[in-house]
């Protein structure tokens, strides 16, 4: 889970633009006024609001705080966990060990059981960074060997249910049914970059282009990032765009976009101006 840093940049993007490829979406009559480059946050006279209800993890204590209830894991894990989503009634989470790297399944009541298991193949690694669909029932995640990678669609109970063989593949989004993934080789053929994949069917290559490295895809607001934190900052780029070399630049870290596509939330930390 990403959380909200102290300090921020609002960027404008401008992605007045359909909310995915080859689909329509309706666009904003009248724009807003542009936002602020830069907002700044005085901490110490900042009003305080209520506790935040989203969920979090405190790995001193193996516990998960949700809705104002903590959750004690049970057997300690003894491994951080990261990425923790809430899934049928309970959460998913990577936990992260040496040569034990794997996905869970915790419950209401804190017991938690293994989805799957980093691949014990040579070269064999779990992508920590899985998907939960929006219906919480189901995810995605991309496995990865020394020969071929797999993206897996899985129950939350662990049954597979389908895959695709590539040979690397990063998962981004899930909407409407379909999963978006980077790959870098699909079926023998040129490298496409951006594809879709509606699980029971063949994966649909939504661009040729060479598109370097994506870090995350919003289908909804119709916008794909990449961040460069430390060297140029972050990119993002709309979906539906024929100049895949256009970037936008905008601040560093990336922690949210707006839901209508024309605002990124970014986060810069410099020693002189955090």
């Amino acid at each position: 889970m990403r959380s909200l840093v102290s300090a921020a940049l609002v960027g404008a993007l401008s992605l007045t633009l359909p909310l995915a490829p080859g689909t329509s979406g309706a666009t904003e009559a009248t724009p807003p006024p542009p936002a602020p480059e830069r907002v700044t946050i005085d901490l110490a006279g900042a009003p305080r609001g209520p506790a935040p209800r989203g969920d979090w993890f405190d790995p001193r204590r193996q516990a998960i705080h949700s809705d104002g209830r903590t959750v004690a894991l049970e057997p300690r894990l003894r491994v951080p966990l990261v990425g923790i989503q809430r899934a049928d009634g309970g959460w998913v989470a990577a936990a992260y060990g040496l040569n034990n790297t794997r996905i869970i399944r915790i419950r209401r009541d804190g017991s938690w059981s293994t989805i799957v298991r980093e691949p014990d193949a040579p070269g064999g690694e779990l992508d920590l960074d899985f998907l939960v669909s929006p219906g919480g029932g189901r995810l995605a995640y991309a496995s990865d060997g020394d020969d071929s990678s797999h993206v897996v669609v899985a129950r939350v109970d662990g049954t597979e249910v389908d895959r695709f063989a590539t040979q690397g593949a990063e998962v981004l989004d899930w909407a409407e049914g379909r999963v978006w993934v980077t790959v870098n080789r699909y079926g023998g053929g040129a490298p496409p970059r951006l594809a879709e994949w509606r699980p029971g069917s063949e994966p649909t290559v939504r661009t040729e282009r060479r598109l370097g490295r994506l870090d995350g895809l919003d289908v909804r607001s119709g916008v794909a990032w990449r961040d460069d934190s430390g060297r140029r900052g972050l990119k993002a780029i709309p979906l539906r765009s024929d100049d895949w070399s256009a970037w936008t630049r905008s601040g560093y870290r990336f922690d949210g976009v707006s839901p209508s596509g024309r605002y990124a939330l970014t986060y810069t930390d410099t020693p002189e101006s955090p």
